[in-house]
């Protein structure tokens, strides 16, 4: 008898912790987040016009919400604070992104015409494969593994959190061509597009990696540091750019295959409609143009899948 009711109250407190569980759960609103205030100064006007024209939110601050808007059993405030968190997934953060939040307004203006001009008219209209929101910063970090180590080295973008888009380089934005400017954010196209590539073409990017390490006798050409000065160029490697620069003098790091692989979806929406351009650049690297191929051929099925099911 005793072991019945063991088993009952087990139970009835089980039932009881999901329920409390759910209605958490269910009083939630992630969209509440990013929703945008008219706010004085020339950044956030341009931020606000996004917002309402493009239904696209932008954020040059981490805090993407802040305010006392519900209160408890007692009548109390409850002060809330939601930042945006680089490495926010679903059931985990990734602890080794770090960012450095940007003061300079006019690098700032520079990013948002940028987005507004490159971005926003080629991105799905609605979707998964449309970006939550995007964070702007000065300078994005990323940690890497070496020898048993973490060493950290800034990066271009982290496209993986829930909450959006992170780009960071806006301290290089004031000295960058228009070249540089039009491959920094075609970035952001290529972050959520590389998710849907990966998902249907599974074997054409082993494919796609196979080829970066042809002619190795052992190892990887990717996710390594090649030292500050190394002996191949990237696109020795079949790289378009080394993907970090690590602190303290550490060296430069090879991308990962993901990486790679956005730097490819990039590189193909920066010279789109003009690939003879890139094909000439690069006309001594052979395994660049094998590669460029091969991603040209799935950003194209990928729009086709967008147009089929009305998101684009």
């Amino acid at each position: 008898m005793l072991k019945y009711l063991f088993y009952l109250t087990l139970s009835l407190l089980l039932f009881s912790a999901c329920d409390k569980e759910e209605k958490v759960f269910a009083t939630e609103n992630m969209l509440d987040w990013f929703v945008i205030e008219k706010k004085s100064g020339e950044v956030n006007q341009l931020i606000y016009s996004i917002y309402t024209n493009d239904n696209m939110p932008i954020f040059v601050n981490d805090t993407i919400h802040q305010g006392s808007d519900r209160v408890d059993h007692f009548g109390n405030p409850i002060k809330d604070l939601v930042l945006f968190e680089p490495g926010y997934h679903i059931f985990s953060t990734d602890i080794f992104v770090s960012i450095k939040i940007s003061s300079d307004s006019a690098a700032m203006l520079k990013a948002l015409h940028a987005i507004q001009e490159k971005v926003l008219p080629r991105l799905p209209k609605s979707g998964i494969y449309r970006p939550s929101s995007i964070l702007l910063v000065d300078t994005l970090y990323k940690g890497f593994s070496d020898l048993n180590m973490r060493i950290w080295g800034e990066v271009a973008i982290y496209p993986e959190s829930l909450k959006g888009v992170t780009i960071g380089e806006l301290h290089k934005l004031p000295d960058m061509t228009d070249e540089e400017l039009n491959i920094w954010a075609c970035r952001i196209l290529a972050a959520k597009s590389k998710s849907w590539i990966q998902a249907n073409y599974d074997k054409g990017v082993e494919t796609f990696s196979e080829i970066t390490d042809e002619g190795l006798w052992f190892g990887s050409n990717y996710n390594k540091n090649v030292g500050l000065y190394p002996m191949e160029s990237p696109e020795q490697q079949s790289f378009f750019r080394w993907v970090s620069l690590l602190k303290d003098g550490k060296g430069y790091r090879s991308p990962s295959i993901e990486e790679d692989l956005i730097e490819y979806i990039t590189y193909f929406y920066a010279y789109r409609g003009r690939e003879d351009e890139l094909k000439e650049k690069y006309k001594d690297y052979p395994k660049i143009l094998r590669k460029f191929d091969l991603v040209k051929t799935w950003v194209e099925a990928f729009e086709e899948f967008l147009k089929k099911n009305k998101q684009f």
